[in-house]
């Protein structure tokens, strides 16, 4: 069900985020991040992966288990990657695999958005006061993460299309 990303020709999702990671400023505190010891991952994920009826092109979250099962999900993750990462995203194969390169990228690219560094109550980034390593921490979509995608590669799915024309629609009416 879920397969490693070792493909390393363009459609990598680990190669498109190390570009992304050079090209887009929204992305460089989380660049930095991983810079400084932190990690991420990308599995693929054969199979229905939906949200209640909705289909899911990805996921990101950071891999953890509590209680007795934490050291043998783990171990699990550990094997099958080589480490344990600080972040994972789960991207859906069957849409991978018939994605054109600009939906891949703004997939890696929305997903890696999710992932980032915790802020304390003033908004400075928060670091480990024992390791100085930065607290990483995980991102809700939000409307703002929303506005990054949609300025940088428009409406490039329908539903986000259908999302836009509605609200220019709830615009000229209450004008």
């Amino acid at each position: 069900m879920f397969t490693l990303c070792t493909d390393e020709t363009h459609n990598s999702p680990t190669l498109i985020f190390e570009r992304l990671c050079r090209t887009h400023i929204e992305l460089g505190e989380l660049k930095d991040m991983l810079g400084s010891g932190l990690t991420i991952a990308f599995m693929l994920r054969a199979g229905d992966f939906k949200l209640g009826v909705r289909p899911v092109l990805g996921a990101a979250c950071m891999p953890s288990v509590q209680g007795f099962l934490r050291p043998l999900f783990d171990w699990l993750l550990e094997d099958r990657l080589g480490y344990l990462p600080t972040f994972l995203i789960i991207l859906s194969a069957d849409f991978w695999a018939d994605a054109t390169d600009i939906e891949r990228e703004v997939l890696v690219f929305h997903e890696a958005l999710h992932c980032g560094q915790a802020h304390d109550i003033y908004g400075a980034p928060k670091f480990n006061r024992m390791t100085g390593e930065p607290v990483p921490t995980m991102r809700a979509h939000d409307i703002e993460e929303f506005d990054c995608v949609v300025k940088k590669y428009g409406a490039w799915r329908p539903d986000i299309a259908r999302f836009l024309e509605a609200a220019m629609l709830g615009d000229t009416e209450a004008a």
